[in-house]
């Protein structure tokens, strides 16, 4: 389980639009998570709701050069 938030473009309220390599074009959100649960697949193996949670350190998101996607 993630919880975190959505970053719009800041320009347009929505997605960032872009054109990939092949011409094609695309649609990405920056997504930041605040706090990551790791679940367990219900046959009782590790994780589950007992399991302890990574919760990273609010901080002010990296910058990103706006020609690099990480994809």
């Amino acid at each position: 389980m993630v919880e975190g938030r959505i970053n719009p473009d800041k320009a347009t309220g929505g997605p960032r639009v872009y054109q990939r390599q092949d011409g094609t074009h695309a649609a990405s959100y920056e997504i930041v998570a605040e706090r990551v649960v790791f679940l367990g697949r219900g046959d009782g193996g590790e994780g589950g709701a007992g399991a302890e949670a990574y919760q990273g350190a609010p901080s002010e998101p990296e910058s990103v050069v706006e020609d690099e996607i990480p994809f």
